[in-house]
């Protein structure tokens, strides 16, 4: 069933958010779907159909939905059917998301920017090689750095605002995160903002205090 916003206390402090995909499995060490099989994106005319039956016209503040997804990956045939759906139902909506800087292609940026995509936040999560390796993120640093810088252009090209997500994790020193914040400083002008925390463990105790362990030791 649909949520009815307007009952919601202090509507216009908070945004809808609406799962389109779940799962992830690409193996990284801290993420608790790192084994969980990625799910096809939700159709784009489910989507919009959820959204029709949610979204309020009122004189608060505009409605700017959050499309949740461990990893957004949409190829050109997703993002064409959402702009196809969109132009039938007659509406524009400004939508937000967050993905892998490797796994969004900065081709697609344009036409998702048509469908409405205003702010996309990307899991940078660090641009010091050796901790990208630690944290199982990928195997070729280099390849994965240069994704993030086209990618951040293609997005900057076509107005879409980025915020880069930074993790703090095991091993972190000045050197490791002076390699971050000369790499975020060398692309400022295609970054919108920047949100930074700390690795947090999530799961069982029987799995996540071997985990924690493991952490000790880098």
């Amino acid at each position: 069933p649909s949520l009815d916003y307007s009952l919601l206390h202090q509507r216009s402090l908070y945004q809808p958010s609406i799962e389109i995909a779940r799962g992830c499995g690409m193996g990284c060490s801290f993420c608790q779907e790192k084994d969980e099989k990625l799910q096809p994106l939700k159709s784009p005319d489910t989507l919009v159909a959820e959204l029709q039956s949610i979204l309020l016209t009122d004189d608060l503040i505009e409605m700017t939905p959050y499309f949740e997804a461990s990893m957004f990956v949409p190829n050109q045939r997703w993002v064409d059917g959402l702009n196809a759906a969109f132009s039938q139902a007659g509406m524009a909506v400004k939508w937000r998301t967050e993905g892998r800087v490797d796994t969004v292609k900065p081709e697609l940026i344009g036409a998702l920017a048509t469908s409405g995509l205003a702010v996309l936040d990307l899991g940078l999560e660090s641009a010091s090689p050796i901790q990208l390796m630690r944290m199982r993120k990928t195997r070729d640093p280099r390849k994965y750095l240069e994704r993030a810088s086209r990618l951040l252009r293609a997005c900057a090209e076509s107005g879409v605002k980025v915020k880069i997500n930074i993790l703090l994790f095991a091993g972190e020193n000045d050197d490791t995160i002076a390699q971050t914040l000369d790499w975020l400083e060398e692309h400022r002008d295609c970054i919108y903002g920047v949100s930074a925390g700390p690795v947090i463990i999530f799961g069982w105790p029987t799995e996540t205090n071997a985990y924690l362990n493991s952490l000790s030791h880098v």
